[in-house]
């Protein structure tokens, strides 16, 4: 019964690694023709499949915008989280990290309750 307790958990553990990582960003697929936009997105049961959605569209829609120097168009780059993006746990590190952009309403109201 142990062995089967250790399996089940090694299991889990490598079900949760491999779909973590497939979720993240291929960064050896930057464009570096292209600016590059980081949007950090908590999600909370709302799926991912509107910000998928709006990721492309944004894309499609400046790809021959320039918002930098010699470089035509967007690559659009999503962060997925929960817990880091929750209330003192993203205020202590928000300075410190990567995105550009937050997307979740959950983020500014633990915010707001908390009152920073």
């Amino acid at each position: 019964m142990k062995k089967m307790k250790k399996a089940a958990v090694m299991i889990l553990a490598l079900t949760t690694v491999f779909s973590s990582v497939g979720c993240q960003s291929p960064k050896s697929e930057i464009d570096e023709s292209k600016t590059q936009l980081i949007i950090g997105y908590k999600s909370a049961g709302y799926g991912t499949a509107w910000v998928e959605g709006a990721k492309k569209m944004f894309e499609e829609k400046f790809a021959k915008h320039s918002f930098e120097a010699n470089k035509t168009g967007v690559q659009v780059w999503v962060t997925y989280g929960k817990d880091e993006f929750t209330g003192s746990t993203f205020y202590d590190a928000f300075s410190g990290r990567a995105e550009d952009l937050y997307l979740g309403a959950d983020i500014w109201n633990s915010m707001y309750n908390e009152n920073y």
